[in-house]
């Protein structure tokens, strides 16, 4: 009995130095070459318009004292002169999406975008209204309606 606790021991002295583990499996095919992929592009940006309003630039000329030319004595003075009168940034108030009137735009030409009236109905449903304005102003009128400007009188 002691012979198979000892085979038995010894077998398993055996097993834990050789190693438990199945013999690595064979290669099946060669691993496939991993390629770098380049960085994932970053959305388009419009350029940045810039802040709303432009403050103004105040330059400032420092004289140093001295005599002028009848002799009289002059302190130190300094001098102000506004290089840029700064204003209103229109382009960053629509974030630069305001399309440019196209040639065929009656706004591109003075003369045509003065005989524009803007009625000031918003509304779909006031389009009889609209083109009762329209006749009110004469042969010749139309009313057309603007997502963004609403019933307006045109001539045609």
């Amino acid at each position: 009995m002691h012979r198979v606790k000892d085979n038995l021991i010894a077998a398993a002295l055996l097993a834990v130095a050789a190693g438990c583990a199945a013999p690595p499996p064979a290669p099946t095919a060669a691993p496939a070459a991993v390629l770098p992929q380049p960085p994932p592009a970053a959305p388009p940006q419009a350029p940045d318009p810039g802040p709303v309003y432009r403050n103004p630039r105040i330059g400032v000329i420092y004289l140093r004292a001295h005599e002028d030319e009848e002799g009289r004595l002059l302190g130190p003075q300094a001098m102000y002169q506004i290089t840029d009168p700064g204003g209103w940034n229109v382009d960053a108030l629509d974030g630069g999406n305001s399309p440019a009137p196209s040639a065929a735009s009656p706004l591109a030409d003075p003369v045509r975008a003065a005989g524009i009236t803007i009625t000031g109905l918003m509304d779909r449903g006031d389009r009889a209204r609209a083109e009762g304005i329209a006749a009110a102003q004469g042969p010749g009128r139309v009313a057309v309606f603007d997502e963004q400007a609403g019933w307006l009188i045109l001539g045609i």
